[in-house]
């Protein structure tokens, strides 16, 4: 068996680096509520044990755990979770989700199917992020825009104030 060789180049330390960077501030807002939470608490109010991660957190975890770890089920089980969440793609670009995920999955190719998987899940969620930004101002059809508040409909007549078509020649 060949020895495994760990990427020694210094981008991929300070990829490490940014990924640590990361989950050492989250690790510091969670306990600046532990913090916050340590005196008498209300019984209405809920304790840090039940608060429940937001999503972002999960992606940032889940990619730390990646990142991080050689144990094969904490990275099998990282991607499944990552693969179970239903968030914009933005969260997964920003955390740097599939390029962690190519460069430090335990060193083994058996990963390759849960990679794949993820970069088409990422694809996918894309899409559906440019479907929902996609909607614009159309001025023969404004009772498209009915989902919209006056204030929102105010904006959008300001943007666009008259239509004025083309002459074809």
């Amino acid at each position: 068996m060949a020895p495994q060789t760990q990427p020694s180049s210094s981008s991929s330390r300070q990829f490490t680096n940014q990924i640590r960077s990361l989950h050492s501030i989250i690790l510091q807002r969670h306990s600046s509520r532990k913090a916050a939470f340590s005196g008498s608490v209300p019984s209405s109010q809920k304790s840090p044990e039940n608060r429940q991660e937001s999503t972002m957190e999960k992606v940032y975890r889940y990619t730390r755990d990646l990142a991080l770890s050689r144990d094969k089920k904490v990275v099998k089980r990282a991607f499944e979770r990552l693969l179970q969440l239903d968030c914009s793609s933005q969260i997964f670009k920003n955390a740097k989700t599939l390029k962690t995920a190519i460069k430090y999955p335990g060193s083994t190719p058996c990963f390759n199917r849960e990679i794949h998987l993820l970069k088409l899940k990422i694809e996918k969620l894309e899409k559906r992020d440019q479907q929902l930004n996609a909607m614009e101002y159309d001025p023969f059809n404004p009772a498209g825009m009915s989902n919209f508040n006056g204030q929102e409909m105010d904006k959008l007549m300001a943007k666009f104030p008259i239509y004025i078509p083309t002459k074809n020649q």
